[in-house]
């Protein structure tokens, strides 16, 4: 269970995506239309915006967290068609996030991510659905 100042942080987050059609802004609770017709490009339905970051949100090394990240980039690579982004939050003192945006990829695909490298929350949304936040604690 996240406390509720966490959850507004992730609530409150942009999350950016560099992608071959330029990048995608995704807020929580929008829809996002370049998002979808990327999907719709590519042939799938799902999507998932995660991170090896700060591991249970405690502020990690960069040196940790870039190993770390590498290693999920690692898993990604192959099975999924995906691209480097980050999460910036609102707030300053909470650095930005090396992130990736996974195509094609199953909600429960994403949690077994998020649990393996220890991360509170994804983002995850569909063709149907707009952008949400998935506790994953």
């Amino acid at each position: 269970m996240l406390n509720k100042e966490l959850e507004e942080c992730y609530l409150d987050t942009i999350y950016i995506a560099y992608t071959d059609e330029g990048e995608i802004h995704i807020r929580i609770g929008e829809h996002n239309q370049v998002l979808n017709d990327l999907l719709a490009k590519r042939g799938v339905s799902n999507w998932c915006f995660m991170t090896a970051w700060n591991p249970y949100s405690k502020v990690a090394e960069a040196e940790a967290n870039k190993i770390q990240n590498n290693q999920l980039k690692t898993e990604l690579n192959g099975k999924y068609v995906f691209y480097d982004g980050h999460g910036k939050g609102r707030k300053a003192e909470w650095p930005a996030e090396e992130s990736f945006l996974v195509l094609g990829i199953s909600p429960a695909e994403s949690i077994s991510f998020a649990k393996k490298y220890q991360q509170n929350a994804i983002v995850v949304g569909d063709l149907k659905n707009p952008a949400a936040l998935l506790i994953t604690v």
